[in-house]
C-alpha cells in the first residue's frame, strides 16, 4: 500500500501536467536591461525555458551550453528561442538593486526577472535546480525536466524532444 501511495505521489505531477495540457502563461516581464518581454514575443518558435532560483542558477549555464551546442542550427535560424528566467519571488524589495548587480551584464545574456514567481507557480518549478521546459511553436508545454549537474539521460531526452519538434515541421 505504501509503495502504491509513493508511486502516485511521483506520478501525480505528470498526470496533472498531461490533463491540463499547459501552455506558456501570459506574462509581461522586464529583463535586467529594462527591456519589456511579452508572451507574444515567443509565438511561432520552439521555446526552451531555463528557469531557476538562486540555488539552481549555478547549473543554468552548463545546461544552456549543452542544449545550445546541439541545437545551434535552429538557434541561428531563429526557430529556437531560449527564455532564461530568474525566479526572484523570495527576494525582498530592498535587496533588488543588489540582485540586479549580480546578473550578467552582457546583452547576449538576457534574463527575465520573475519577481512575483509567476513561472514557479504556474509550472511548479523545483527550487535549487535548473528547470528546463520545452514549448512547441503553439506555446504548448511538451517537456519539463529538472536537474542540477548536467545529466546525460535528461539532456538526451530534451534533445530528442527538440529534434522531434523540428523534424515534423508541424509541432504537436
Amino acid at each position: 500500500m505504501k509503495s502504491l501511495f509513493r508511486l502516485l505521489l511521483v506520478l501525480l505531477p505528470c498526470i496533472i501536467l498531461l490533463a491540463n495540457e499547459p501552455s506558456l502563461i501570459e506574462f509581461t516581464l522586464e529583463d535586467q536591461f529594462g527591456h519589456i518581454h511579452h508572451t507574444s514575443h515567443y509565438a511561432g518558435k520552439v521555446i526552451v525555458m531555463i528557469a531557476a532560483d538562486k540555488g539552481g542558477s549555478t547549473y543554468n549555464e552548463e545546461w544552456a551550453d549543452a542544449i545550445g551546442k546541439a541545437m545551434a542550427e535552429h538557434i541561428d535560424s531563429g526557430s529556437l528561442q531560449f527564455m532564461p528566467v530568474a525566479d526572484l519571488a523570495i527576494v525582498p524589495s530592498f535587496v533588488r538593486g543588489l540582485v540586479m548587480k549580480m546578473l550578467p551584464s552582457d546583452p547576449e545574456s538576457m534574463v527575465l526577472l520573475d519577481w512575483e514567481g509567476l513561472f514557479t507557480e504556474a509550472y511548479m518549478l523545483k527550487p535549487d535546480a535548473t528547470n528546463i521546459l520545452v514549448f512547441n511553436t503553439h506555446t504548448q508545454l511538451v517537456l519539463q525536466e529538472q536537474g542540477r549537474e548536467l545529466d546525460n539521460q535528461k539532456l538526451d531526452l530534451i534533445l530528442r524532444t527538440l529534434g522531434s519538434l523540428f523534424a515534423t515541421k508541424t509541432t504537436p
